[in-house]
């Protein structure tokens, strides 16, 4: 079970990454990746994502 008090209390989405509702083969995904690293790195330990982002992209 996740201890909600020891989540962020922001955290970052994943809207975009890959694509939008289509994967976009045009899209700097190392950039993106890097982005949501630099985030994980600063303490931010919460995000979202969903299954439909990019055509499931965005999460694998």
């Amino acid at each position: 079970m996740i201890d909600k008090n020891n989540l962020s209390k922001i955290g970052i989405g994943t809207w975009g990454v890959g694509g939008f509702m289509k994967a976009d083969p045009n899209s700097d995904n190392q950039e993106q990746v890097n982005s949501l690293i630099y985030t994980l790195n600063q303490g931010i330990n919460f995000s979202e994502t969903v299954f439909m982002y990019a055509q499931g992209k965005a999460i694998g």
